[in-house]
């Protein structure tokens, strides 16, 4: 195997080695300021140079670089400070005294690529290259030529040389300026004006079309302090501004606002579901908002993150996003997850919000101009649904009967009538009974649970016939469809003098449970009840008061 693996490495040798016989050495001697050097991949190259004064010397590369080192030894590189001109160019700032010389050294194989090398002349002039945004009214930064805060937080100056800056200022029309925040890096002054162009909409000092300036003073070179910029290092330009974009004043339903938790399911029609964002202005609708609702981790290789893209709609200067409706537990949301490994915590971003005028909203952050980010903990519902139906289920049903039907947790759910399914003539029938012929409200030993009381109408159902009674369009708080929880099964008599068939008896032992649903007793007896606390419980689907 040894032997097998010596022969597949061989060919590559040769080939390298090939490669390198066909490469030259590249002795430069002394570098002269302003010479371009040229070599090409797999050279040995050296060079030298001996500072004729003390000073920062700039040495520029395209493609490989070649190291400089302090002696012939070649091992650790001179101190330098690394970094990229305007036009793209790889350069080493090396700071150095009077008659210091340093080696340049690149191995053949370390000649990775071909390049080129040479020593900068000192600058004449600091020079402005470009700026970001551009100043051209045409440009995107721009809204019907208008420079807009809540696109545009920050401009950035690009020069040839490396600069420093003392200061920036935004001057409005008034006379009036403010200090701007200010960082230099490389070749690039950096100023942000966001804070002071609200301010100044704030206080009326600035409004649509109006043209503002900003101003940057002491700019020079950071290596040759003695060249400046124009004549006395400062610099000047100046915009045209947009309208103040709206701003975001309120919001309900966020962790902001007060949300603790974004439940895993919200009724059709809860408000507790709808994430409104209020704003000092009205909001577009030519082109909807979007909102998006982020669910994992992305560590997690074996589930994909979950994504979903709620309804949004705007309402003057309010934009909604409509999370009911929508079941969104662990397991819905990344199948076959662990749920003790599902992430705990689920994300609404919601962006893309403008006015009228097509400015974006503004955030206020730089990061994220045009979103907000919220982050929920994610709660999951989970209820119990029992019930308990007088006439008791499984007996007869007739006309006329005072019926009740009593609903464990029926506040956390919605229906819109009670429908009985039946057969009349032989053929299966239905019958609904909206909620205007039907008594419904809580019930009074628990708030939380759902009484429904009528009068049973008269189906004139084939006699002895099974009749089931239900909650039609049931809609359950936690998402769970928990219908079969919620009907009852009876046989129809029409009165005609035969005898009903009785209830079916309570069994034996039975488990009982208390109005959240928990498991109290198992294979209780009915008298046994009577040792708890006293409460609302259920027992073979009956309700049982303690008292």
């Amino acid at each position: 195997m040894k032997y097998s693996y010596f022969r597949m490495l061989a060919p590559a040798a040769l080939l390298l080695s090939a490669a390198v016989s066909h490469a030259e050495t590249k002795d430069f001697g002394e570098i002269v300021m302003g010479t371009v050097y040229s070599f090409q991949k797999g050279d040995e190259v050296k060079a030298t140079y001996t500072a004729p004064a003390a000073g920062n010397y700039r040495f520029c590369y395209t493609g490989e670089e070649i190291p400089a080192f302090p002696d012939k030894n070649y091992t650790d590189a001179v101190a330098h400070e690394h970094f990229y001109g305007s036009d793209g160019t790889k350069n080493w700032m090396i700071p150095l005294q009077s008659g210091q010389t340093v080696y340049f050294y690149s191995s053949p194989l370390a000649t990775m690529s071909d390049g080129e090398m040479w020593l900068a002349t000192p600058p004449s002039s600091l020079d402005l290259m470009s700026v970001t945004p551009g100043l051209n009214p045409g440009d995107p930064d721009y809204y019907g030529g208008k420079l807009s805060v809540s696109s545009t937080y920050r401009m950035t100056f690009f020069f040839n040389e490396q600069v420093t800056c003392t200061s920036a200022s935004m001057r409005f029309p008034d006379g009036s300026y403010e200090t701007c925040p200010v960082m230099t890096g490389n070749c690039s002054v950096q100023v942000g004006f966001s804070g002071a162009m609200m301010n100044a909409y704030y206080e009326g000092r600035l409004k649509e079309g109006d043209t503002a300036k900003i101003r940057l003073v002491g700019v020079k070179c950071k290596d040759h302090p003695s060249v400046r910029y124009g004549s006395n290092g400062t610099l000047e330009v100046e915009f045209t501004v947009a309208a103040k974009p709206i701003e975001l004043k309120k919001t309900e339903n966020t962790p902001e606002s007060g949300a603790r938790s974004l439940l895993s399911y919200y009724l059709p029609g809860d408000r507790n579901g709808i994430v409104a964002l209020e704003f000092d202005g009205e909001v577009s609708d030519e082109r909807l908002p979007d909102a998006t609702i982020i669910y994992g981790s992305v560590d997690d290789m074996e589930h994909s993150l979950y994504f979903e893209y709620p309804p949004v709609s705007v309402e003057g200067n309010r934009v909604l996003i409509d999370l009911t409706g929508k079941l969104r537990r662990p397991a819905d949301m990344q199948p076959g997850v662990d749920p003790e490994q599902a992430e705990k915590s689920i994300t609404l971003q919601i962006g893309n919000i403008k006015s009228r005028d097509g400015q974006y909203a503004y955030t206020g952050n730089i990061a994220s101009f045009s979103k907000w980010t919220y982050g929920y903990p994610l709660e999951v519902l989970s209820y119990t649904y029992a019930s308990d139906f007088t006439p008791a289920k499984n007996g007869p049903l007739k006309k006329d009967d005072t019926v009740e039907i009593w609903v464990m947790n029926g506040r956390r759910l919605t229906f819109d009538n009670v429908t009985f399914d039946y057969i009349k003539d032989g053929s299966p029938a239905a019958l609904l009974l909206g909620k205007a012929d039907l008594q419904a409200g809580a019930d009074p030993d628990d708030a939380d649970a759902l009484l429904i009381n009528f009068t049973m109408p008269d189906l004139a159902a084939d006699e002895d016939s099974e009749v089931t009674m239900r909650l039609g369009s049931a809609v359950f708080a936690d998402g769970v469809n928990h219908s079969a929880d919620v009907q009852g099964l009876y046989r129809w008599t029409n009165g005609s003098g035969i005898d009903a068939i009785g209830s079916e008896t309570a069994t034996d032992k039975a488990d009982v449970y208390d109005a959240a649903g928990r498991r109290v007793m198992s294979g209780a007896k009915a008298s046994d009840i009577q040792s708890l606390p006293a409460g609302l419980y259920i027992r073979d689907g009956r309700k049982v008061i303690v008292k």
